[in-house]
């Protein structure tokens, strides 16, 4: 081997350039220990060292109990070239995570909100007939409602909700809070802070309901997760420490309702809370798709005046709250082969729920398979709906300053337009953001979808 081709060596493997060194550090010491001991080992033949065993045998006891104590006393330093070959083998490039599990990263408070028995505090926003704010300005009807009563609804309808679309992972316990006599000038924030302030500290949440409707060009409520806390037996996750809450008017309440009143806002506010951000158009107000509760939640009643509850909500809201496992996903980069997958409805319990597709380090497409039936009956037709998460875009309107948003990230509907009811069906196909989905078949008996995903080819 010769000496350039040592250097190589040595440094794709640092191990190596050691090895040459101790090899020719031990020359050296061979040649001044046999000239202190004996100048004639140091220049004689091996076979007449060997006739010298003694002398031998002496010097390598010397050298193995020099060679223990100084292993004992010190380490031997690394040549500063050994150690950079060494940090630079270390240092190796870590493959870049796909953009969802740097979503499911930033939102894993979430999963913590949305697990297991959530308990939230009711109270109500006592409005008085003088009051300034332009939500209840012109309106002057009061609705007789008590925290006890609205409790109770909420406990009758809401949480029943969310205990059947999370499949019992999620159950919100509503308890009886108080009521909050506002003055004239006080906003829907001021009543939500003073809530906040006397809840109990077992409180996770608070809920607060206004005794007066809101006039019908401004929005129906607000909901918010509060700010980020710690989990643990300690950790102050009250919601008078991360103002935690929803707020919403008193129209739901109405007696007009009937026995049950329409709590599709309330769920939509609840959603909120934990974490769930609109979804709908690229240029709506997110409030005009008909597949998500977290949009348009009033889209069942469009064509059953009966139903009170709103939709369903999308896969990657489920994802985010903890109730699809990451392993039930799968995920695309932009060198991935085409190929097909199968996918169960994004509302059962197991099974392949959910794709994402990368389009760059921030964003990702999703796509899922919706069926027709359960909170989704009011669709005509199941089928594979695709939309693009942001994390970069924001969740805020301007009429929601007076309370919050739920974070800095949309669910933007990229198939077909609002109502966005018109999921793609088996031979259709979509292409955008560098990809394109086919849909091979849409099984209704077994209530599966099978589609086609890879990267749209480019020509040349």
């Amino acid at each position: 081997m010769n000496p350039v081709e040592a250097e190589i060596i040595a440094e794709r493997d640092p191990r190596r350039s050691l090895a040459r060194r101790d090899v020719q550090w031990w020359n050296s010491a061979w040649s001044h220990l046999t000239t202190a001991i004996d100048p004639r080992l140091a220049t004689t033949t091996w076979l007449g060292r060997m006739t010298r065993l003694p002398g031998l045998l002496y010097l390598f006891w010397v050298v193995a109990v020099g060679a223990i104590a100084t292993t004992c006393s010190s380490p031997t330093p690394i040549p500063p070239e050994v150690s950079t070959a060494a940090s630079t083998l270390v240092s190796l490039p870590i493959p870049a995570r796909s953009p969802l599990d740097v979503l499911l990263e930033a939102t894993a408070t979430n999963r913590s909100l949305a697990a297991s028995e959530d308990t939230i505090e009711v109270w109500i926003c006592q409005v008085p007939a003088d009051t300034t704010h332009s939500w209840y300005t012109g309106l002057d009807g009061r609705l007789d409602l008590t925290p006890s009563d609205v409790t109770r609804k909420l406990n009758e309808s809401v949480g029943p909700y969310f205990e059947r679309l999370s499949h019992n992972r999620y159950a919100p316990r509503f308890i009886e809070g108080a009521t909050v006599a506002m003055a004239p000038n006080d906003t829907p924030n001021d009543c939500v802070d003073r809530a906040l302030d006397a809840s109990e500290p077992s409180s996770r949440g608070v809920f607060a309901v206004a005794d007066a409707e809101h006039r019908a060009v401004v929005p129906g409520g607000w909901g918010r997760p509060g700010v980020d806390c710690t989990v643990g037996p300690s950790s102050p996750c009250d919601a008078r420490t991360t103002r935690r809450a929803a707020y919403i008017g008193a129209s739901d309440f109405h007696p007009d309702w009937g026995p049950v009143p329409a709590v599709d806002l309330a769920e939509h506010e609840v959603g909120h809370m934990i974490g769930w951000p609109h979804s709908g158009a690229i240029d709506g107000d997110g409030h005009d798709s008909a597949i998500d509760v977290m949009s348009n939640s009033a889209a069942p009643r469009d064509t059953d005046p009966e139903r009170r509850d709103g939709p369903g909500t999308l896969a990657i809201n489920r994802l985010t709250a903890g109730w699809i496992d990451r392993a039930d996903v799968v995920t695309f980069d932009p060198s991935s082969e085409p190929r097909s997958v199968t996918l169960s409805p994004s509302h059962a319990a197991s099974g392949t729920r959910l794709v994402t597709l990368d389009v760059d380090d921030q964003r990702f497409l999703t796509v899922e398979f919706i069926v027709a039936d359960g909170f989704n009956s009011h669709l005509t037709n199941g089928g594979i709906a695709i939309h693009v998460v942001d994390p970069t875009g924001h969740d805020c309107t301007t009429e929601s300053t007076d309370g919050d948003c739920s974070g800095p990230r949309v669910n933007v509907a990229r198939h077909g337009s609002a109502p966005f009811d018109s999921l793609m069906r088996t031979g259709e196909e979509w292409s955008g953001e560098g990809w394109t989905v086919s849909v091979e078949s849409v099984d209704s008996v077994s209530s599966t979808a099978t589609i086609r995903l890879g990267p749209t080819a480019t020509d040349g």
